[in-house]
């Protein structure tokens, strides 16, 4: 029974270090999108995603997103088309606490963000994704728009 006992208070505490750990990196990349500095951006990104990486947006339907370089590219254009616009500096914000869970074969995550400019909130949206054991980012899918109720299906 102490045996058990001790498994299964290694595996709490693993499985607690490892969520911390998958927030820190989820923070991080959330960061990521705001840095101008795009050979600094590419060495974090490339710190947080696995090879291949997947980043999918309702704005990449004709393109693939497969690696923190490309991921990097994205983000640039992202920084070109808000300075185009006069829509800068911006700043990317965890609105939402991470929820994660987190099993021997890696974890899947959802979070809520903002990005503003000038206190003006530009959009919003919610992302979810998966992570490795080690907490490197799989894929990352993001919806914009505040969440919507699911309505439960009826029975017809």
């Amino acid at each position: 029974m102490y045996r058990i006992l001790c498994v299964f208070f290694l595996m709490c505490v693993s499985s607690t270090a490892a969520a911390k750990e998958l927030n820190d990196n989820l923070k991080r990349y959330v960061e990521s999108w705001q840095m101008i500095d795009s050979a600094q951006r590419l060495i974090i990104l490339e710190s947080l995603v696995t090879d291949p990486f997947y980043y999918d947006d309702p704005t990449t339907q004709q393109v693939t997103i497969n690696s923190a370089k490309r991921l990097n590219q994205w983000i640039d254009d992202f920084h070109a088309q808000m300075r185009f616009e006069n829509i800068w500096p911006i700043s990317a914000q965890l609105i939402s606490q991470i929820d994660s869970r987190t099993t021997e074969r890696g974890s899947v995550f959802r979070f809520n963000w903002r990005i503003s400019s000038h206190g003006t909130t530009l959009i919003e949206g919610t992302d979810f994704g998966k992570a490795n054991k080690e907490a490197k980012l799989i894929e990352v899918n993001g919806f914009f728009g505040l969440p919507i109720p699911i309505k439960p299906v009826s029975d017809h």
